[in-house]
């Protein structure tokens, strides 16, 4: 590969991976969201209630309040996991990191009944952080590759996905639950 098509191969692998793994990848963190992923949402997980002790669902106030504080957390913890530069290498250290805590937030987030008059949101939301998870996935294997057709494909597709997650997360009520990473970009 010639050193041109390197370095177009490596700015294109950087701007998806960065639009896959969230907006917040270059933002500044502050020192309690880097902490390591595995310490702090272990505790936000352990703390998850899906419902009154009757099992009753929350109210959509309290369903929409308790999700986004978990939301807040696993963002945070996602911006913490910035990309040193945007060599493939790093690519190669990053994606897997970010795909274990969306992961863990997609697990978490399950565990929440919502009210009724949320399950058709919800259910939106948490589909398109999966497919978010699919293409961080797919964008390694294709950087593994040197596959600059597959890199173009997921940066058109994670839009979709994106609107979907911020059109679902809007419809709900929520912020922090539609988007992934630090900023208010989706």
């Amino acid at each position: 590969m010639t050193r041109r098509k390197q370095n177009g191969l490596g700015a294109l692998l950087i701007a998806v991976a960065v639009a896959l793994a969230g907006s917040g990848c270059g933002g500044k963190s502050n020192q309690s969201a880097a902490k390591s992923p595995q310490s702090s949402s272990s505790s936000v997980a352990s703390r998850v209630q899906t419902g009154d002790s009757a099992g009753q669902p929350p109210s959509h106030s309290q369903f929409v309040a308790k999700a986004e504080r978990i939301c807040r957390r696993f963002n945070a913890e996602i911006v913490a996991i910035e990309p040193k530069n945007e060599s493939r290498r790093e690519i190669e250290r990053v994606v897997p990191q970010r795909v274990a805590l969306e992961h863990e937030a997609l697990t978490t987030l399950r565990k929440l009944r919502p009210p009724s008059s949320l399950e058709r949101f919800w259910a939106q939301m948490l589909s398109a952080r999966s497919a978010l998870v699919d293409e961080l996935n797919e964008l390694l294997a294709a950087a593994r590759k040197d596959d600059e057709a597959g890199i173009s494909r997921l940066a058109a597709s994670k839009a979709l996905a994106h609107a979907t997650l911020s059109g679902a997360a809007n419809g709900g009520g929520f912020a922090a639950c539609g988007r992934i990473g630090g900023t208010g970009h989706a």
